[in-house]
């Protein structure tokens, strides 16, 4: 049961407006509480849970939030608040409130950097709730979350600023959700030191560095849902913090790398990145540098070179469940890691499964002696089920390079799909030990494997090899192979 405040013997809440000489018709005094003509006037009135309703029009002063108000545009018309020197808005109460407001910061000094950087928003302390604000910053950045302040913003638009869309350091939190960080000259969100950040389904796109860019100790950041495109460098940057995860975004015509991920992180299993599309970059797909990685469900494609990339002899990766097609280099690219788990992936083929309604299309024209009638009438029920369930359409879309290679590393292949490679579909050389377990290594245009340089050791077992370009094994150059025995090497032309 919810009480009013009467009941519970506090005061009224009250609702102030503010409106200047332009926005001054169309509202009524006798529906507030006070009528000012500056929002710092009327933010001295106010106490908290008081609202404050501001009129169409252009603000030129800095806005101090100490009580948890709600500050909202209100009438037809935008509101604009501007101002030079100082943040526009900061936020410092617990439980405040902004709606629907325009903000614009000029002027500062260019030079500082993090903390002491310029900015329209800074949240240094308590909690501020934003919603459906633009926030821009000549020479600075659009948000800043700094020194245990937190900050939640939906439907933003943080845009066009001298340096970042947001920035969050020394402790800070933030929230993103269904916001723009686009156009800013340097990062869409910067976290560094300690920031603690979730960036939910927005548009991170064209801004002049990296998308997302993550560094230095003790920062958490989880990534989902977003459209990290078309910016200027890399699409998202993960150095050395506490923990990052990166969930069904999509990674797409960025400049450089789409998704980097350099260690060595401080927490167990501290990079995910799964389920994401990182597709059409202007480098790699992926790259992860000295640190334990788990990637799973990823669809990497069409990037200008390799799809996977990854190295460090400490690193132990999971690379599970993956598409790697149609990249310039390699499918995947692993060099001198300690240990590498590559299970289940599509490397050079994507699977697709035939909606149901071109299934039964099919198999009407199959049996055209079934007419209108249901099929299931006519065939066997499990039998139909069968196909309804697994019928695939594959798509062959080969990588340039190899499908898989390991180079120095330890490695187990397992279960994969490895086909129409340009250079062949697994090379095991320079000292790596593989053991390659049932997979299919067909139609490459190079040899199914190929193991080569001393003391490489390669162990297959209950592999499909056929149809490849040359042989099915290529043991020319050296290397140790060890066939236990099942599967088959057929069709293959070397």
């Amino acid at each position: 049961m919810k009480f009013s405040r009467v009941c519970k013997g506090l005061p009224k809440q009250r609702t102030f407006l503010v409106c200047n000489s332009e926005s001054s018709s169309g509202f009524s005094a006798e529906h507030y509480d006070g009528i000012f003509t500056t929002i710092g006037v009327a933010l001295q009135a106010a106490a908290d849970d008081d609202v404050i309703d501001v009129a169409a029009g252009i603000y030129e002063e800095g806005v101090e939030l100490r009580k948890a108000v709600t500050l909202r545009a209100r009438g037809d018309g935008a509101v604009t608040v501007i101002n030079t020197g100082n943040a526009t808005l900061a936020s410092t109460a617990v439980g405040a409130r902004v709606v629907n407001i325009q903000f614009e910061h000029r002027g500062g000094d260019a030079s500082s950097r993090g903390r002491a950087g310029p900015r329209c928003l800074e949240v240094l302390s308590g909690e501020l709730t934003v919603e459906g604000c633009g926030f821009k910053s000549e020479v600075g950045s659009a948000v800043m979350s700094a020194d245990g302040g937190s900050v939640i913003l939906r439907r933003c638009r943080l845009h066009d600023c001298g340096r970042c869309g947001i920035i969050c350091v020394l402790g800070g939190r933030a929230e993103c959700n269904k916001c723009e960080l686009v156009g800013n000259a340097l990062n869409g969100a910067d976290i560094q030191s300690g920031g603690m950040v979730r960036l939910m389904n927005n548009s991170i796109s064209r801004n002049q560095q990296t998308g997302v860019l993550v560094a230095d100790a003790l920062s958490f950041v989880h990534v989902e849902g977003n459209e990290i495109a078309g910016n200027g460098r890399r699409g998202v940057t993960a150095q050395k913090s506490g923990s990052f995860f990166l969930k069904a975004n999509k990674v797409i015509g960025n400049s450089n790398i789409g998704v980097i991920g350099i260690g060595p992180w401080e927490h167990p299993n501290a990079l995910t990145i799964c389920n994401n599309e990182i597709s059409a970059n202007q480098a790699a797909g992926l790259w992860v540098q000295r640190g334990d990685a788990e990637i799973v469900n990823n669809e990497v494609c069409r990037n200008a070179d390799s799809g996977i990339v990854a190295f460090g002899s400490s690193s132990v990766l999971k690379i599970r469940g993956n598409t790697v097609r149609g990249n310039q280099g390699a499918g995947i690219s692993i060099h001198t890691a300690k240990f590498v788990e590559i299970n289940g992936n599509r490397v050079g083929v994507v699977q697709r499964l035939l909606p149901t309604e071109h299934k039964v299309a099919f198999l009407m024209g199959l049996h055209p002696r079934l007419g209108k009638g249901r099929p299931l009438a006519a065939l066997n029920e499990a039998i139909f089920w069968e196909v309804l369930n697994h019928w695939r359409d594959d798509e062959a879309s080969g990588n340039q390079g190899a499908g898989i290679e390991l180079i120095g590393t330890k490695c187990r292949v397992h279960g994969n799909r490895i086909e129409h490679n340009a250079e062949g579909g697994l090379v095991v050389c320079e000292g790596s030990q593989a053991e390659v377990l049932a997979n299919s290594v067909a139609s490459n245009q190079g040899a199914g494997v190929v193991v080569r340089g001393h003391n490489t050791r390669c162990c297959t077992r209950q592999n499909d090899i056929a149809s490849n370009g040359q042989s099915g094994m290529d043991l020319s150059s050296g290397g140790f192979w060890v066939g236990l025995g099942g599967g088959r090497k057929s069709q293959n032309l070397g």
